[in-house]
């Protein structure tokens, strides 16, 4: 016994992992809220804890990608605790934003707040799931519960396995739909969730939200797909006949890639540049994207 004890206690230590307790954890480059924002994690994604600093964690997302988080903003756990979180019953948020609130009406107290990826242990009564007057009861990592309008709520398991067996053409609409809720939301340097996107982070966001696993910046989705042939014309219009809607438009030079939004057809893409938007690819179009000469390669992701 004692052996299986010290061996948890080794490997929780080498571990150090904690989980996101708040609907969004803020990933900044130093522990101080006014350095840059790298990225962001949402509740119930897995850290890796490298250090500890007064009321910050340094810490590193499978994104990958490390930086610096509010130490509120983050549960750690044993390897026991790691793995009933791993292996509970959960739900995802499918709301663009929701509440959980104390007790399963909208009148009690705010719990917390909750934005669409987010995921929550399901609270059970001999296998099922526990739902009352239109509120399901759940459970934050850090064990606290609460109700959230069952509405905003899927499965998780089944959510994933429903989003498996969509046909590429429907997982590229799904994300198309996912993306055009997002109109209007302010640009945000390494958002990645419904408090603000950057552009790759809306990418991100939305192929994730249809069960496509892309990576989180613009340069490694410059790599991750098929290639798309497209021609520019000497009078600086394109000929975009061969993209297919869901491919990713990617813009820049053939050194550094600056941007990257998703085709909608009929010359017109959404992106996130200064807010979530559709823009035109058509340099006579009244609403064609003031950077529409900086086109240097198209992806499909999907197929």
């Amino acid at each position: 016994m004692q052996k299986t004890y010290n061996m948890k206690l080794i490997l929780t230590m080498l571990l150090a992992v904690g989980i996101v307790n708040t609907s969004v954890a803020n990933l900044f480059s130093k522990a101080d809220y006014e350095s840059s924002l790298q990225t962001q994690e949402l509740m119930g994604a897995p850290l890796t804890i490298l250090e500890q600093n007064g009321m910050w964690m340094k810490v590193e997302c499978s994104q990958p990608y490390s930086g610096w988080v509010p130490a509120l903003s983050v549960v750690t756990m044993d390897i026991d605790k790691l793995s009933q979180w791993t292996t509970a019953a959960k739900y995802i948020v499918t709301a663009l934003n929701e509440t959980v609130y104390s007790r399963n009406n909208s009148k009690s107290d705010v719990v917390c707040d909750l934005v669409a990826g987010d995921l929550l242990k399901q609270v059970q009564n001999k296998g099922k799931a526990v739902i009352k007057s239109g509120f399901a009861a759940v459970e934050l990592p850090d064990g606290t519960q609460g109700w959230v309008n069952a509405k905003s709520l899927e499965d998780n398991d089944r959510w994933t396995q429903q989003n498996s067996k969509l046909t590429p053409e429907k997982k590229v609409e799904k994300a198309i739909g996912w993306a055009e809720k997002m109109k209007g939301i302010p640009y945000l340097w390494g958002g990645i969730s419904t408090k603000g996107f950057d552009c790759s982070g809306l990418v991100l966001f939305c192929y994730r939200m249809a069960g496509v696993k892309v990576p989180r910046d613009a340069s490694p989705q410059y790599k991750a797909g098929k290639d798309i042939e497209f021609h520019k014309y000497p009078d600086g219009t394109y000929n975009l006949t061969k993209l297919k809607r869901g491919d990713l438009v990617f813009f820049g030079n053939f050194l550094k890639i600056t941007h990257v939004g998703i085709y909608l057809g009929d010359e017109k893409f959404i992106h996130s540049s200064h807010l979530v938007r559709v823009n035109s690819l058509n340099k006579n179009d009244e609403n064609c994207y003031e950077n529409i000469d900086k086109i240097v390669k198209v992806c499909r992701i999907v197929e």
